[in-house]
């Protein structure tokens, strides 16, 4: 599978997704959970995959954020971090 490149983002976004995913996270059920490992698994089978990554993976992929759990993707989408129709270049 190609390596893909996506829309850059600074420290401060960064590190404001990372927090949108832990607070996620820590109130996350089971199912909600499971479904994200899911669309994880799917965009990088056996690979590490940061949460940056999958996020943009997911803006690429709309068929994989609509698999996301619905209050994450409604968190994503509320602060604009799915950008539906965003494109990656294979490298």
């Amino acid at each position: 599978m190609a390596q893909m490149h996506f829309f850059p983002i600074t420290t401060a976004q960064r590190k404001s997704l990372h927090s949108l995913f832990n607070d996620w996270l820590s109130q996350a059920n089971e199912e909600g959970f499971e479904q994200f490992l899911a669309v994880r698994h799917e965009l990088a089978p056996a690979q590490v995959c940061s949460f940056v990554r999958l996020v943009q993976g997911c803006s690429v992929r709309q068929d994989l954020a609509q698999r996301l759990p619905g209050d994450l993707k409604q968190r994503l989408q509320a602060l604009h971090w799915l950008r539906f129709g965003a494109t990656a270049v294979a490298a």
